[in-house]
Parts: structure tokens; sequence; C-alpha cells
């Protein structure tokens, strides 16, 4: 079964352009080198509770346990500690793909973002009928997410170096869209039923990479 870490977070403005720089050329290589990471997405907020969102495609959940992972985040390097302390509002959580489906077998990469991120309770299946009320054509991709066993707060070297302890969301319902009016009305009708502890958020892409 495939996995994903996912991660949301906001970031102070002091260090802006420092972010940027240090995710693109430092930390996103630094991740996919190691065994059994695919490809890593970065979203930017568009209308969420979340600047930002990221997240890596994995061969499975368990990459999260190896040695190699584990050893990496107990070695944070020194642009990363740099950086850990501008981080808030992180929530950083392990996943379980159990469904995908859309255009090309969900296999594109659409310009606009739906994500609805769960913190307690797991989504039961895809919001079907919020689907078919938008052009087929539109959706690129709808995945959902569930909790993998790595899927826990974690004390390591690197996050400890943030300023506050991490969020880990239950579950996760992640849709790809062409079009940012089709992700609009989409997050407006799931908007519509979420739950207090459901947050439906609106994003759009920055930048994808793969190994």
């Amino acid at each position: 079964m495939s996995g994903i870490l996912a991660v949301w977070n906001d970031r102070s403005d002091a260090i802006k352009r420092e972010y940027e720089y240090w995710y693109n050329t430092e930390h996103i290589p630094e991740r996919l080198a190691l065994p059994g990471f695919r490809t890593a997405r970065r979203f930017e907020a568009v209308d969420a509770d979340r600047t930002f969102f990221t997240y890596y495609d994995l061969d499975s959940p368990d990459v999260m346990l190896t040695p190699v992972y584990t050893e990496r985040l107990s070695n944070p390097t020194p642009q990363t500690k740099s950086m850990m302390p501008h981080f808030s509002g992180m929530v950083r959580s392990v996943f379980s793909e159990t469904a995908r489906e859309g255009n090309g077998f969900g296999n594109g990469l659409g310009a606009a973002l739906v994500v609805v991120r769960y913190m307690t309770g797991t989504p039961a299946e895809l919001p079907r009928a919020v689907l078919e009320s938008v052009e087929r054509s539109e959706i690129i991709s709808a995945r959902l997410w569930h909790p993998a066993a790595a899927n826990v707060r974690t004390e390591t070297a690197e996050s400890k170096t943030r300023a506050q302890p991490d969020g880990v969301a239950s579950g996760a319902i992640v849709i790809e869209t062409m079009r940012d009016d089709a992700a609009t009305a989409i997050a407006t009708s799931l908007r519509h039923s979420a739950g207090s502890d459901v947050s439906v958020g609106r994003y759009r892409l920055l930048c994808a990479f793969n190994t």
C-alpha cells in the first residue's frame, strides 16, 4: 500500500526568502534522496487555516520507520536547524492511501487543490456526490488517506527545534482540479457538512519534484 507524508504549516515572515530557497534546494532534494520517497508537491493557501501544505508520495508508510529516515531526523542540517524555530501551526501526518481515482487513474497533477483534514476520526470514503457536482474532466485526482502505524507525534532532534509540538491529523481527503473555480465549488460544498474537527482548505500548486 502506498504511503503519504503530509505537512501543513505556517512560517514567520522573517524567513520568507530563506524559506523558499531552503525548501526547494536543500530540504526536498534531501528527502527525495532517501529510499522510498517518490515525489514531493508543495502548495500555498488560497483559503485555508495553514499557509502551506506539502506532501510526499512514498513506496509505503513504513518508509517513515526505516533507520535511514529516522537518522535524518536525528541529524538535521544547519539550515534546517535555523528554519525550524520559525515554523508554526505544524501538523505532520503519515498516511496510507486507501483510494485514488480521477483522470488518467488519478496520476496527474492539478493546478488547484482542496484538502479536507481530519483531526479526529477518519473519512469513510471519497465525497462522490460533491465530486459529481463539477465537470468530471476537472477532477485530476481524488485521494483518500487513512492513518498509518507511523502516524504519531514524534520527538526527534528536528522536531524539538520547532517552537510548538506538532499536531497529528487522523485522515484526509485530497482533491486536485484543473481550475480554481472547480476547487472553490468543491470546497464550498464540503464546508457545509464539515464538523468542528475538520478543516477544508483550498490551495494552489507551487512546485512539484520527482525522484
